[in-house]
């Protein structure tokens, strides 16, 4: 539960923003806000909720999120620039 708080949105917000006719722009920005607070936010309330149960790590837990996020962010950026290409490999 304490790990699920710090958690961003997601895509999922955005779809639903997007069926309801919401503000697209305000949506993504709200998305990309909680994505980047994440990073920090759940060494945190990891070891502020839990960290008295059980030994946090907030050092690993901040590196390990920060790993996870770029690995996403760098697999959605080249996936990107692909379909931007029309699919095709990246040409040198």
């Amino acid at each position: 539960m304490c790990v699920l708080s710090s958690c961003p949105g997601g895509t999922a917000s955005n779809i639903v923003a997007y069926i309801a006719k919401g503000e697209m722009g305000l949506s993504i920005m709200m998305t990309t806000a909680s994505t980047l607070a994440a990073i920090v936010m759940t060494p945190l309330i990891t070891t502020w909720l839990a960290g008295t149960l059980v030994p946090v790590d907030p050092k690993a837990l901040f590196m390990s999120t920060l790993q996870v996020r770029d690995l996403w962010a760098c697999l959605h950026s080249r996936v990107a620039v692909n379909l931007r290409q029309g699919g095709r490999p990246p040409t040198k």
